[in-house]
């Protein structure tokens, strides 16, 4: 469907800056925030629930349910029971809005699916799942990548102030930077459809592989300086969003939300620093994400 190509998400753009503008106007005069908790995870499921038409006020409870459902990729030995309590909260969420739409269809993303299902493309049930999909699927990704790259520009304050020159004209090649130094998504999980050779292995049908994205996009085959962060690289051929069939949906969406919330806060903050001593920063325990547990920045 054309609701996710680039061209469409262009169009959510002027959304996402206003939303960026009044979450940083909140954090901004308390001179210090957690980029976790004011911005990163708030913005995402403003734009989703604005795209598939779900009022302001379930964001919470949203959020709440995006929380369970992630801990299909989490470590904790109960993580099946948060998990299967947040699916079953999700669909029960989902099924009345999507048989409103089914009857009085809108311009939001949840009866475009509806539709689907009334053309005959979609049966109910893959309607529900890639609702719940879709109001969960962003948060964690679009969350690691705001706060992974606004880390690594702390990190190295030469690019930060080479982005501080020129927020507009550097907002896209800095998230793709962001994007490839230190990715949202660390692994994924694969099977194998068929026999394949692979430098002379062979993975046999039905064998389970993890591909690290993260140590391709520091493939100094691919990359001059791999370990070198430069938000003006170009070209930038980083796998962060995957490839092939498997590319993902949300992509087009991520990189206005990070391009947005870079340029912003290059554009507010001469100085950002770490609000607490630098091995005081942790990570969730995941095979697959790479997710700061907070990230507190102070200003002066």
């Amino acid at each position: 469907h054309e609701y996710f190509t680039p061209q469409a998400m262009e169009s959510w753009r002027p959304f996402v800056r206003r939303a960026v503008a009044e979450l940083l106007d909140e954090a901004e005069p308390q001179g210090r925030m957690d980029v976790l908790e004011a911005l990163a995870a708030p913005l995402p499921v403003r734009v989703i629930t604005q795209m598939m038409g779900v009022p302001e006020e379930d964001r919470d409870h949203l959020r709440d349910l995006a929380d369970k459902l992630l801990y299909i990729n989490r470590g904790e030995p109960d993580r099946m029971r948060h998990l299967l309590a947040g699916i079953e909260g999700m669909i029960e969420y989902v099924s009345p809005k999507v048989d409103e739409r089914a009857e009085t269809p809108g311009e939001d993303f949840i009866s475009v699916l509806a539709q689907g299902e009334q053309q005959g493309v979609f049966t109910r049930h893959q309607v529900l799942v890639n609702t719940a999909l879709l109001l969960f699927a962003g948060h964690e990704t679009t969350m690691n990548l705001i706060c992974n790259g606004t880390l690594a520009f702390i990190r190295h304050p030469d690019q930060w102030e080479r982005l501080r020159a020129d927020p507009e004209g550097l907002a896209r090649t800095a998230t793709e930077e962001c994007l490839r130094y230190d990715p949202p998504v660390k692994s994924t999980q694969r099977i194998a459809a068929e026999d394949v050779e692979r430098r002379g292995r062979t993975i046999r049908k039905g064998d389970r592989l993890r591909w690290f994205m993260a140590a391709a996009n520091r493939d100094p085959r691919a990359f001059d300086e791999p370990d070198r962060f430069d938000i003006g690289r170009q070209p930038n051929t980083h796998v962060s969003f995957g490839a092939g069939i498997h590319y993902c949906l949300g992509a087009s969406l991520a990189r206005v939300e990070g391009q947005e919330v870079f340029r912003a806060l290059a554009e507010r903050f001469p100085a950002l620093r770490l609000g607490v001593e630098p091995a005081e920063l942790s990570y969730q325990p995941s095979i697959q994400f790479r997710s700061l547990t907070s990230l507190p920045l102070a200003w002066d």
